[in-house]
């Protein structure tokens, strides 16, 4: 949860203060938001790609 939380405020920001400063009159809050969010999501789960099930005994 926190690296989902720590990487979407970090990617928003990073994107909002580069439109800020090299493309001013075109900043897309709704642009910039969802991208963060895809990435944020695909960080945050990344590993339960690689993760192994536990086998349980019975």
């Amino acid at each position: 949860m926190y690296r989902f939380l720590t990487s979407i405020v970090f990617l928003s920001g990073t994107s909002i203060i580069y439109y800020y400063f090299f493309k001013p009159a075109e900043i897309d809050y709704y642009r910039i938001f969802s991208i963060a969010l895809g990435l944020s999501l695909g960080v945050a789960f990344f590993d339960l790609v690689f993760s192994r099930k536990k086998k349980t005994k019975m």
